[in-house]
């Protein structure tokens, strides 16, 4: 009796021991391999989808355009600069420049052409009691204290017929045709060599109610454009 229970416990474990090794074969674990694998699939599909970095080849053509880009903008500020030098140039060798803002009392210096005051501006009355030398009725005289200089290499020709007064409602009174008494010394008309100077009075025929703000002159006779000189106060009579 004991010998064919001993006989059934044994076939119990062999039975037991054949099933866990089926059960061992069909669920086998996965190899390292594989799992490597899937690693490297993973991390290759990851760096696909990520966006592609800048290549090397790239970076330097961007530095290219960066530095053509560089290279113009310095060029055309080189060019501007050239061409405002030049121009500054010009504005200083010309003679015939119009000086703005100038005031009675400054002078007023053209290189290479002359130098020219206006010493001063005010009311004259005629000391002759002849009609002839008298102004115009409604109007009366007004005189200008003038100096020019000639620092040109030729001789010029200088006027009292190239001054003009200006009042305060923009009109221009000129020398005129009418014949009437001058301050003395009068400027007077001529030649001018050069390094001369001549300094005189210029005599000019107002109305009576003129308040006079500004004295337009040309120095030299046709040569130079007129130039605005302002009296730090209007004239009044």
């Amino acid at each position: 009796m004991k010998f064919f229970k001993k006989i059934f416990l044994i076939i119990v474990a062999f039975l037991v021991t054949i099933s866990l090794s089926t059960l061992f074969i069909s669920c086998p674990p996965k190899p390292t391999e594989e799992i490597i694998e899937k690693t490297i699939e993973e991390v290759t599909t990851k760096e696909a989808t990520e966006e592609p970095t800048t290549t090397k080849e790239e970076t330097t053509e961007v530095t290219k355009e960066v530095t053509t880009i560089e290279e113009t903008t310095i060029t055309e500020e080189i060019e501007e600069t050239i061409i405002e030098s030049a121009e500054e140039e010009i504005e200083e060798e010309t003679t015939k420049e119009i000086i703005q803002d100038l005031y009675v009392g400054e002078i007023l210096v053209a290189e290479n052409f002359c130098e020219f005051t206006i010493h001063s501006v005010e009311n004259y009355e005629a000391k002759s009691e002849s009609e002839f030398l008298q102004p115009e009725e409604g109007f009366r005289l007004i005189a200008v204290d003038v100096e020019v200089k000639n620092i040109s290499n030729e001789v010029q020709v200088y006027s009292d017929l190239n001054y003009e007064a200006q009042d305060s409602n923009g009109y221009v009174y000129g020398f005129g045709l009418h014949h009437h008494e001058s301050k003395e010394p009068r400027f007077g008309a001529g030649y001018i060599s050069s390094g001369q100077t001549r300094r005189g009075w210029v005599t000019v025929e107002v109305k009576e109610d003129a308040e006079i703000v500004a004295i337009i002159a040309q120095p030299f006779f046709i040569e130079s454009p007129p130039v605005t000189i302002k009296l730090h106060k209007p004239l009044k009579p």
